[in-house]
């Protein structure tokens, strides 16, 4: 009873990490692009400009983590079915490990590669659609405002 209730808790907790993870996701990679100071510049058009390159490491961490919950999720439904032999389970122990180590290089660069792919450019999106970040004034609204205080 022990290991079931291990196992629904374990299952639980990735289930929601899952969950979580999945929600959301562009609005995520994107707000990612923006750690630390949060701060963007805009055009004139009132516009950001976010760099492929940030767009895809963003992503490529989003997609990894998913594809983590995942794995949790698999590993705990299958744990289940262990085995009770000491001799299966020395097996499974390196097999685990074997097939842990080619799975996680897999996952990293298929998650690579669809960051790459669905990020392949620029994303230029409107500065109001980026909650919590904070930007610069642009040339224009500069210009505005030294032209304002001279007017007076």
């Amino acid at each position: 009873m022990l290991f079931v209730g291990m196992l629904v808790f374990q299952l639980s907790g990735a289930l929601i990490l899952l969950l979580n993870s999945v929600k959301c996701r562009k609005e995520m990679i994107i707000k990612n692009c923006f750690p630390g100071s949060n701060i963007a510049q805009r055009d004139e058009n009132d516009n950001c400009k976010i760099e492929k390159e940030k767009l895809q490491k963003s992503a490529h961490n989003t997609y990894l983590n998913m594809i983590a919950f995942v794995d949790l999720v698999a590993g705990y439904i299958l744990a289940v079915f262990s085995p009770t032999s000491t001799t299966e389970i020395c097996l499974l122990l390196l097999a685990v490990i074997v097939l842990t180590c080619i799975l996680l290089f897999a996952e990293y660069k298929l998650t690579l590669f669809c960051a790459k792919i669905i990020f392949a450019k620029d994303m230029v999106i409107p500065f109001k659609n980026l909650d919590g970040v904070d930007t610069v004034p642009t040339k224009k609204e500069i210009g505005d405002l030294f032209n304002n205080l001279f007017k007076e």
